[in-house]
């Protein structure tokens, strides 16, 4: 719940929310899995993911938002990706991403990263790329 008055803290949670959030999380016909990473007992990140045929899906993560001295949610993507090369995988699914959403901005920091516009997958790899997308994408 910490995590969800910090990082979104313009908006109240309903029980109908807290429902919808379970059934999201929770209710799955493919390999979810629920990965939790601890710092000398003290949890620190939960992840959700979905492993599938030729990746990993990040459907959600939270963490300790009080800590300051480290960028959990980075390190959640890192392991990620390192748990997808270790499985042979050639993708993490960071999910939706939107232009317009800063608390969003994060997913376009992982280079190279994919994106799918107008029915196509188009390829990210530099800074020079993420700046014309930024530009052009209404």
């Amino acid at each position: 719940m910490e995590y969800q008055k910090t990082r979104h803290e313009k908006s109240k949670t309903t029980d109908d929310e807290v429902n919808q959030y379970s059934e999201f999380l929770l209710q799955s016909n493919i390999d979810s899995r629920l990965i939790q990473f601890e710092d000398q007992d003290d949890l620190k990140i939960i992840s959700f993911v979905d492993v599938i045929d030729d990746g990993i899906s990040a459907v959600y993560t939270f963490f300790d938002t009080n800590d300051k001295s480290f960028s959990y949610g980075t390190y959640s993507i890192l392991w990620l990706i390192n748990w997808c090369i270790e499985k042979k995988l050639d993708y993490v699914y960071l999910g939706y991403w939107i232009k317009e959403s800063k608390k969003m901005n994060y997913k376009t920091h992982f280079k190279p990263f994919e994106l799918f516009i107008n029915n196509e997958w188009r390829s990210f790899n530099s800074e020079h790329d993420t700046i014309q997308l930024l530009n052009n994408i209404k």
